[in-house]
């Protein structure tokens, strides 16, 4: 049985969630033998398929929504959905290794996410057929779901940034440190500035909660990459660049974050290596 991780942050927009959970996929695709499987459980589209699908891959050419979510919901609400065939339904990133559940392509929003049953049956299924399912939770906790997703998850992802507010107000929820106490839970910095006070050592130091801080430092050319659609050609083009590089230090610390992830769902992450000079 595969596992399942959520990557959620407290803030919506400032934490580079989405952005984090495709670069440690990306890199983990690369890296390891597993299979992965990554997907937002928002029912609209969501940023993740931009940074990785072509325009023409996310506007699909299949009457009637034969993949993505639409169909997996419908299959499962007609009982007609196993591990077997949910892979059937996804769009493969890198063979074998990384595929993409593609959000709703409904026009209508008089729903905002999809029924939790109906996920649960979806995730089940989708842990027989993938050793890994890695998804973009809705930020905060008012959205509908999002408390019982965290709660379902083997591993929680916390995306945090170094804004001293947002950082406080965290701290300060005593429900939800309360629960991510009684589960895995993985602390990461997005968009994170060395030149800081606020370092991953003094953060650590101070939110005593918080066991092991990962980083993933600003990068400039990963950004372009996002907005380019480009993800994928990035992370392989840049993972075995040397010490010299400008961006050897953001694929040092995203590689680290995806072996923290991997040792926390139990995965034997010996394959990955440090690269480069």
């Amino acid at each position: 049985m595969g596992k399942q991780v959520v990557f959620w942050g407290p803030v919506h927009g400032q934490m580079g969630t989405t952005s984090n959970c495709i670069s440690a996929a990306c890199m983990i695709g690369f890296e390891s033998p597993i299979r992965t499987l990554i997907g937002s459980t928002q029912r609209a589209f969501s940023t993740m398929e931009s940074v990785v699908l072509k325009p023409s891959e996310r506007l699909g050419r299949e009457p009637f929504q034969r993949s993505g979510l639409d169909a997996l919901e419908r299959l499962a609400h007609n009982q007609r959905l196993t591990a077997m065939n949910l892979s059937d339904y996804t769009i493969p990133l890198l063979y074998e290794r990384l595929d993409i559940l593609r959000g709703s392509q409904r026009k209508s929003s008089h729903e905002g996410s999809i029924d939790m049953e109906l996920w649960e049956m979806i995730l089940g299924h989708a842990k027989q057929a993938y050793d890994l399912v890695m998804l973009d939770e809705n930020s905060g906790i008012r959205q509908s779901g999002t408390m019982q997703m965290l709660q379902a998850s083997d591993v929680i992802v916390i995306n945090l940034n170094q804004n001293a507010a947002i950082l406080e107000q965290f701290s300060a929820n005593q429900e939800l440190i309360e629960l991510l106490q009684t589960k895995s839970c993985v602390f990461v910095l997005g968009q994170y500035e060395p030149g800081s006070k606020y370092t991953v050592r003094n953060i650590a130091r101070k939110y005593k909660f918080v066991e092991e801080l990962c980083t993933i430092p600003r990068c400039v050319d990963f950004m372009d990459a996002c907005n380019d659609h480009s993800v994928l050609e990035f992370v392989l083009r840049h993972r075995n660049v040397g010490s010299r590089h400008p961006n050897y230090t953001f694929i040092q610390e995203t590689r680290r974050f995806a072996n923290t992830i991997l040792k926390h769902v139990g995965v034997d992450s010996e394959f990955f290596c440090e690269k480069g000079a």
